[in-house]
């Protein structure tokens, strides 16, 4: 991420902290957009390595899961998510394997 995509995010995360800000103390909004900059602060701020250790401790609670379910278990955005993932099967972090099912078979996830 270059300089200017960096401060393109902070300013993002505190218009969202700001915006949150006209909300009411107990609002369901407010919260909502303190959760999107806790959100973005967590995907951008701390190394690969810190969010692998995440991946796999989230990992290690719910497995075997689905990749998709795992992508949407994790404290990131989406696409950061998908990063990961990848990386750590790639890595040898994570093993796939079939499992089937009643319908067309499966790919989970596991630690090895």
């Amino acid at each position: 991420m270059n300089s200017e995509e960096l401060l393109q995010l902070q300013n993002d995360i505190h218009e969202l902290e700001l915006t949150a800000g006209e909300y009411s103390h107990e609002s369901p909004i407010r919260y909502a957009f303190l959760g999107f900059a806790a959100v973005l602060k967590t995907s951008f701020e701390i190394s690969d390595s810190e969010k692998l250790q995440i991946l796999l401790e989230r990992v290690r609670d719910i497995q075997p899961c689905t990749r998709g379910f795992l992508v949407e278990q994790l404290p990131f955005v989406r696409d950061e998510g998908r990063r990961l993932v990848t990386m750590a099967i790639d890595g040898g972090l994570i093993e796939t394997y079939t499992e089937q099912t009643s319908g067309r078979p499966a790919k989970m996830l596991r630690l090895p």
